[in-house]
C-alpha cells in the first residue's frame, strides 16, 4: 500500500486514461487539492480514496477517467473520511502534511504569514485566415449585329453624239456590215470579311482592407472576501469586495 506522504505540491494528475487532469496544488488532511486548467479553471477536491496509485515520477493516478472526474462532485472540500487505505496512521494532524490545518484552504504559509492569491480571466481575441468566398471572372460568346455603310464606285457609259464634216479617211471607208464596239465597264462590290482583334483587357488584383470587429464574451474572476466571525482584532488595509483588487 502506497503512503500518501509522498504526494508533493505540483505533481501531476491523470486519470485512469492517462489524461491529465490538472497539478496538486496543496495535500490536505484527507484530500488533494487540484487546479484543473488554464484559463478556465476548476477547483477540484479529491479524496484520498478515489486516488490508485502514485507513480515513481510523482503523478498521481485517479481511479476514473479525466471525463468522468467533472461527474464526481469534487468541487468541496470532504469533511472527515477514511484514510486507512493510505497507512496515515502515524498522521495525527494536518503538520504531518504539506502545512497546517489553519491553511488546510487554497493558499500558502511563510514566515511573514499566510498569503491568497487571487485570479481572474482575461479576455484575449486572436484572428485566422479563412476563405470567405471567391469571385470568379469568366467570358461568354455574344452575337450582335453591325451596320455601316461602304463607299463603292462604278463605271457607267455615257455617248454623246457630235456632227463632223471632213473627208472620209480609208479606215472611215472600211466600214463593214454589222461591226461593233465593245465598252467594258466595271464596278466595286463589298466583301465582307471577320477579323479577331483584341479591343480590351481585364485586370484583376487583390488588396487587404481592415475592418474592426467587436467581441464580448463573459470572464469570471476571484473576489476576496472577508468574514470576520467573533472577536477578531487586528489591522487591515481597506478590501473593495465589489471590485478589484
Amino acid at each position: 500500500m502506497q503512503n500518501a506522504t509522498q504526494i508533493q505540491t505540483g505533481a501531476t494528475v491523470v486519470g485512469s486514461d492517462n489524461q491529465k487532469v490538472g497539478d496538486v496544488a496543496e495535500v490536505g488532511l484527507n484530500y488533494i487539492y487540484v487546479r484543473k486548467g488554464l484559463i478556465f479553471t476548476k477547483d477540484l477536491f479529491i479524496p484520498f480514496g478515489e486516488i490508485q496509485s502514485i507513480d515513481g515520477d510523482g503523478s498521481v493516478m485517479l481511479n476514473v477517467t479525466k471525463d468522468e472526474v467533472d461527474t464526481m462532485g469534487w468541487d468541496t472540500v470532504p469533511e472527515g473520511g477514511s484514510t486507512t487505505d493510505w497507512n496515515r496512521e502515524s498522521a495525527t494532524t494536518s503538520a504531518d502534511w504539506n502545512g497546517d490545518p489553519a491553511t488546510s484552504s487554497i493558499g500558502t504559509r511563510s514566515e511573514d504569514g499566510t498569503r491568497l492569491t487571487r485570479s481572474e480571466e482575461q479576455l484575449r481575441a486572436d484572428t485566422r485566415r479563412e476563405q470567405a468566398g471567391e469571385v470568379r471572372v469568366g467570358k461568354d460568346v455574344v452575337e450582335e449585329r453591325q451596320t455601316f455603310d461602304v463607299p463603292v464606285e462604278r463605271e457607267e457609259v455615257e455617248i454623246r453624239r457630235h456632227p463632223v464634216d471632213r473627208p472620209a479617211t480609208a479606215d472611215d471607208m472600211a466600214y463593214q456590215q454589222g461591226e461593233s464596239v465593245r465598252v467594258p465597264v466595271t464596278a466595286e462590290h463589298v466583301e465582307v470579311t471577320k477579323e479577331p482583334r483584341v479591343v480590351e483587357e481585364l485586370e484583376i488584383d487583390k488588396r487587404r482592407v481592415t475592418d474592426t470587429e467587436r467581441v464580448d464574451d463573459t470572464v469570471r474572476k476571484e473576489r476576496f472576501d472577508v468574514d470576520r466571525q467573533g472577536d477578531v482584532r487586528g489591522t487591515a488595509e481597506p478590501l473593495d469586495t465589489n471590485d478589484d483588487a
